[in-house]
């Protein structure tokens, strides 16, 4: 093999095994929770025997190792009643770590041999396995169940073809079991449609088979069925049910209906694997065919000005609206490539809040709600740290003890949620936990002792300034540091990690009853709807997610808008005080003009008013990042109120303003002017 063909071959299995891992980890929590499920042992064999295969033919010995283990554990599990236990549980989450750890290492390009924790992992599995262990066999179940839908299905195609229940008991067959097994299996598919099979998935079974089953469809007759049948058996029983006799209930013994329908995804839906580098690169071109798209816009205004008798310019200009309808339509389908639902990071949490419960010894049960609610990957791959911070703070600091709660009055299991909603152009995903609350009083004494507010200050500081004080860098309320919490960190990070997204932080709380932190988002940050606008001779764009209304100031009507509050600029707004920037002034570009036009805007019920010379319109804009030139030891510094730029139509670059960024710094330049409502 090629290194050129390794090298897509491993990338490959990268993929597959990290989606088997996270599989096998969920099955694992669904063990722990419904105990010995067949089809969670079944999914979780499936899924070790493919990475062992997989593992095997890529030469990673360390993973197929392992794997063959587990994989003689779920085979025991599946065939000896009683032997699941919380020893089992945690050998198997230490496993799928160590599987973990082997993929990573295989990424880095790290060497992955056997080591002494894996040899230690491997004895433990092999004791378990171990002919001493064993305890009496459970009787096999010969009963191949249904759904009622499965049901229905069968019926209207026994109309067309033929629907036959084929059961074996291999009395004589003492060995090979399993491959004889497979020979029929192999021998069936031909012709025609395996509906089921009992275990299922009966090709991948290996050892001792002694009863199996299978459901098909087909166009033979019951005779040559059973010629292809006896094929593969010697001296073995074996019957064959016509569906009339499945329907009749005359199978019962060897095939049950389940009355409850199980929702399943729909598996045969096409789809392929893309390389996600392949699909930014795309984005990155489709950014800059909307540039072009835009530049486009901006040369055809002077040629409809001048070229009225062109046929070349009159062609010309038909052709742009369809390239701009184009552009638009492609850039909407690259960004539903790009979305993905917040599902795909929820499904992280149920292990880490099983962990997090037994390290606290509180029971805490995790709920879910819009997993499918989707959002862009570079955001949702940004969010997942902020969100774990969030879930173990619910936990640590919110979720009492059991012996707490039910002293309170309530349940002793605390609970956990996960919410995601979409609200017009944002993404809302809420950590929402029962727990006690958060105590503003203190809170309040915390922030004085650590010294991050004055006495005066903390006493005029409504409920949300207080909340927002945990979001300080260095706040905890922790008394100690631990594993969990108390190095003040947690908060100040998940604050600085969704700003730099766009995005906002909202904490409400009520004491006795629990805390919800929701994280606003945009749907994404690489095209955007803005507002551009003009302010000696400089373009700049705002992101219209963060604008409420445009209006002009003239010399009829400042003296009604604007207004002066403790030495400040004000805007009097549907009567509300709110804080007045001056472009000029913000960015020290000389005098401010009188007359102009005020953008009105806010985050998270801040409201500013901004003071600019021209509005020029709303326009589709790429958003490109500023990282490597703004910043503490950047080339340009630190400069508040800038996030990005973006390239125009003309090839010009404008500047996108940051109006949390510009309140932020306007808060530290002196005393703020809080919204407050005012008589007119």
């Amino acid at each position: 093999m090629s290194n050129l063909d390794f090298e897509k071959f491993q990338k490959l299995f990268l993929q597959e095994a990290n989606e088997q891992l996270e599989i096998m980890e969920k099955a694992i929590m669904q063990l722990e929770e419904k105990g010995e499920d067949r089809e969670i042992i079944d999914e979780f064999f499936r899924m070790a025997h493919s990475l062992k295969g997989s593992a095997g033919s890529m030469g990673y010995t360390a993973i197929a190792s392992l794997t063959h283990e587990m994989e003689n554990v779920l085979d025991k599990l599946r065939n000896t009643p009683g032997i699941l236990n919380d020893d089992m549980i945690d050998l198997l989450f230490i496993s799928i770590d160590t599987l973990k750890h082997l993929r990573e290492n295989v990424e880095k390009d790290l060497p992955e041999s056997v080591n002494p924790e894996i040899d230690h992992l491997l004895q433990r599995f092999q004791e378990i396995t171990s002919p001493d262990g064993q305890k009496k066999q459970k009787a096999v179940d010969k009963k191949l169940y249904l759904t009622s839908q499965e049901f229905k299905n069968l019926k209207e195609k026994d109309q067309e073809k033929n629907v036959f229940l084929l059961c074996f008991e291999l009395i004589h067959q003492q060995e090979m079991q399993s491959m004889v097994a497979f020979l029929i299996f192999n021998n069936l598919k031909d012709e025609g449609e395996i509906i089921k099979t009992c275990p299922p998935h009966l090709e991948e079974v290996e050892g001792d088979l002694p009863f199996f089953s299978i459901l098909i469809c087909t166009e033979k007759g019951r005779e040559e069925i059973g010629k292809i049948v006896e094929q593969a058996l010697d001296q073995e029983e074996y019957k064959i049910f016509p569906w009339s006799e499945i329907e009749k209930g005359e199978a019962g013994e060897y095939c049950q209906e389940v009355k409850e329908s199980f929702a399943r995804r729909d598996e045969s839906r096409d789809s392929i694997r893309v390389d996600i580098e392949k699909v930014d690169q795309l984005m990155k071109l489709v950014g800059e065919l909307v540039i072009d798209k835009e530049r486009l816009l901006e040369i055809s205004k002077g040629i409809k000005a001048n070229s009225r008798d062109n046929p070349e310019a009159q062609a010309l200009l038909q052709t742009i609206p369809h390239v701009d309808f184009i552009a638009t339509e492609l850039h909407e389908s690259v960004m539903d490539i790009r979305m993905y639902p917040v599902g795909s990071i929820f499904k992280r949490f149920p292990r880490l809040v099983r962990d997090i419960s037994r390290q606290t010894g509180k029971e805490v049960h995790l709920e879910f709600s819009g997993e499918d609610t989707e959002l862009d990957r570079t955001i949702l791959q940004e969010v997942f740290d902020p969100l774990v911070h969030l879930v173990r703070n619910a936990i640590d600091h919110g979720i009492e003890q059991p012996d707490q709660r039910e002293a309170r009055g309530k349940t002793a299991r605390g609970s956990v949620a996960l919410n995601a909603w979409q609200e017009e152009n944002n993404i809302v995903i809420e950590v929402k936990d029962d727990g006690a609350g958060i105590d503003l009083e203190k809170i309040k004494a915390r922030a004085l002792e650590k010294n991050l507010v004055r006495e005066k200050q903390a006493e005029e500081m409504d409920r949300e300034s207080i909340l927002e004080l945990i979001m300080e860098p260095g706040f905890s309320t922790s008394e100690s540091v631990n594993d969990l919490s108390g190095r003040g960190v947690g908060m100040d990070v998940v604050r600085t990690n969704i700003e730099n997204l766009d995005g906002e932080v909202e904490i409400t709380s009520e004491a006795g009853m629990g805390t919800s932190i929701k994280i606003v988002l945009p749907l994404t940050l690489a095209i955007v709807q803005a507002l551009m606008v003009r302010e000696k001779g400089n373009d700049y764009a705002i992101p219209l997610s963060a604008i409420f209304e445009t209006m002009a100031v003239n010399g009829k009507n400042e003296s009604d808008l604007i207004k002066t509050v403790k030495n400040r600029e004000v805007v009097i707004w549907r009567e509300q005080v709110i804080p007045l920037i001056r472009l000029s002034d913000f960015f020290q570009m000389g005098t401010s003009c009188q007359e102009g036009f005020l953008v009105i805007g806010g985050v998270k019920g801040r409201m500013v008013a901004i003071m600019v010379e021209a509005v020029l319109g709303e326009q589709e804009i790429v958003v490109k990042s500023l990282g490597d030139f703004l910043g503490k030891d950047k080339l340009f510094g630190e400069i508040p109120g800038i996030s990005g730029a973006t390239i125009k139509g003309n090839g010009e670059v404008a500047l996108i303003l940051d109006i949390q960024g510009m309140l932020k710094s306007f808060k530290k330049g002196g005393d703020t002017i809080e919204r407050q409502s005012i008589s007119c």
